[in-house]
């Protein structure tokens, strides 16, 4: 078997774990693979996890009170990758509230669209008057 193709089941089994809907998982699946198996399929994958760095992230934590921009937190409490109690922090330094899916796990924007929409549709309402 190719290099490219080995590394499909562990490619696979990540989204998988991050998405509450299966369907939505094999679309995901079919849509992101062939971008990695382009640029380098495993290579590409570890390239991008090994850019992850929680420093930049920390970097900007103390200014998070300070904006003054309108917010919303959506968060999947089933998400394995990012714990609910990271959500609820974020929320607090942006001074809105969490807005929980129960079932949502990582990818919750591409699970539940419905729901990100219109946590967005209420912001900007807000924003505009």
């Amino acid at each position: 078997m190719p290099a490219r193709q080995r590394h499909i089941p562990l490619f696979v089994s990540l989204l998988r774990r991050g998405h509450d809907n299966t369907a939505r998982a094999s679309e995901s699946i079919g849509v992101h693979w062939r971008h990695y198996a382009t640029h380098g399929a495993a290579r590409s994958l570890v390239r991008q996890v090994n850019a992850l760095n929680s420093r930049d992230t920390l970097a900007v934590t103390d200014q998070l009170p300070q904006l003054d921009v309108p917010a919303r937190v959506v968060w999947g409490t089933a998400d394995r990758f990012q714990k609910e109690h990271y959500g609820a922090r974020l929320a607090s330094d942006l001074g809105t509230d969490l807005r929980r899916i129960d079932t949502g796990r990582h990818f919750t924007p591409e699970d539940h669209p419905d729901q990100l929409a219109a946590a967005v549709d209420e912001i900007t309402a807000r924003a505009s008057r």
